[in-house]
């Protein structure tokens, strides 16, 4: 239950800064109302995010994005995946103590900001 609290603070916080298309992943992939298999914590979640119920893994979810906020699992993140966002995206991989990539490889993929 403390997982779910802090993702739905993360995403609060990230609605207050004005974004509007946020997509939840897991090992799985998108996480999407209807899904199945979800607890009842990323139904919570589901149910306020991914509004066009894109289905996918993480690699499919991440083209075209413009920012990648990772708290998840160390090294999930590969530099084809960053080329795949849009154009000088903003990645903050912040699973610890090793990230989902590390910074110099998110950079030389074509990140703007990490």
């Amino acid at each position: 239950m403390v997982q779910v609290l802090q993702v739905l603070l993360v995403l609060n916080c990230l609605w207050q800064w004005g974004l509007k298309h946020v997509i939840l992943c897991d090992r799985d992939g998108a996480i999407y109302e209807g899904k199945e298999g979800l607890n009842e914590g990323q139904k919570a979640m589901a149910a306020v995010t991914n509004r066009e119920h894109k289905k996918g893994s993480l690699a499919e979810i991440i083209q075209g994005a413009d920012m990648l906020l990772g708290v998840s699992a160390p090294g999930c993140v590969t530099k084809d995946m960053v080329r795949s966002m849009a154009k000088d995206p903003i990645i903050f991989a912040m699973a610890n103590p090793v990230p989902e990539i590390f910074p110099d490889e998110a950079i030389e993929a074509g990140a703007k900001v990490v």
